[in-house]
């Protein structure tokens, strides 16, 4: 007989989703990012699931650049997954540091 696992989220920002636990494998639950800098620009690729899991160091990432002197910077989300609040709110939140700090931001990919 085969065991059958629960098909219920381990916590309440998964169950807003429509997580299910038996199907993490099937998803891609890193995210993966590439830096590209020249001078004073920069491209951040992010690909993968950006989620209350994955978000801590994104904007850290960006803080960075703008630390060393990037001022214009190119982010490229065409194969990102937004899964939560926290993923969306990532976004925002470097879309509202860069243009604060005086510097300007472009989006390749971002949804309608």
């Amino acid at each position: 007989m085969i065991d059958q696992w629960p098909l219920v989220a381990e916590n309440e920002a998964d169950r807003a989703v429509g997580y299910l636990a038996d199907v993490e494998w099937k998803m891609d639950p890193d995210l993966e990012m590439w830096v590209d800098v020249e001078a004073s620009r920069a491209t951040v690729r992010l690909a993968g699931v950006l989620d209350h899991r994955t978000c801590n160091n994104t904007r850290c990432v960006v803080e960075e650049l703008f630390g060393n002197g990037c001022r214009d910077v190119r982010i490229e989300i065409d194969d990102l997954r937004v899964r939560d609040v926290d993923g969306y709110s990532t976004l925002v939140g470097i879309q509202r540091f860069v243009r604060d700090a005086g510097g300007a931001v472009t989006w390749s990919g971002w949804p309608s």
